[in-house]
C-alpha cells in the first residue's frame, strides 16, 4: 500500500514539473492550457500570441517574428509565448478570444493583466505598443 501512495505521489509530481518544461517553436515558448498559467508566473513580462492557423494567422506570424526578434535584440525582458486555440479551448474561454489571432500582454501582479493588442497587424506597430505598455507598466512599479 505503502508503495502505491510512493508511485501515485511520484507520478503527481513528475506531471507538476512536466507542466513547467517549455517548448519552443522559432523563438517563442510553445504554451498549452496549462503551461500558460506557469508562464505567467515564470516571467514578469509575457506576450502571447494565440492563433487558429486561420489565414489571418498565418498571415500575422512574420511580422510576430519580426517583432520577436526586434524585442529580443534589445534585451528588455519581454518573453514571447504562442498557444493554438484549436487544441486549448480553456483559455480561450478563459480569456473570452473571439477573434484570431489576438495578442495578449500578461505583467506579473498588474491588476489589469492581461492588455490586449488591438494596433494594426504589423510589426512596428506591435513593438510600439509593447514597448508603451511596458514603459508603463515599469513607471507604476511592476
Amino acid at each position: 500500500m505503502k508503495f502505491l501512495l510512493l508511485c501515485a505521489s511520484i507520478v503527481a509530481l513528475l506531471a507538476i514539473a512536466d507542466a513547467r518544461v517549455y517548448s519552443t517553436i522559432n523563438g517563442s515558448l510553445l504554451l498549452n492550457d496549462t503551461s500558460l498559467d506557469y508562464a505567467k508566473t515564470d516571467w514578469k513580462y509575457l506576450i502571447v500570441d494565440f492563433d487558429k492557423g486561420c489565414h489571418w494567422c498565418l498571415n500575422f506570424r512574420p511580422y510576430w517574428k519580426q517583432a520577436r526578434t526586434d524585442l529580443k535584440a534589445e534585451n528588455l525582458g519581454v518573453a514571447f509565448g504562442w498557444l493554438n486555440l484549436n487544441t486549448n479551448p480553456v483559455t480561450r474561454a478563459k480569456y473570452n478570444i473571439t477573434h484570431h489571432p489576438t495578442q495578449l500582454f500578461f505583467i506579473k501582479n498588474y491588476p489589469k493583466s492581461p492588455l490586449t493588442y488591438t494596433g494594426t497587424k504589423n510589426a512596428k506597430d506591435l513593438e510600439a505598443w509593447i514597448k508603451t505598455k511596458l514603459a508603463a507598466v515599469k513607471a507604476l512599479g511592476y
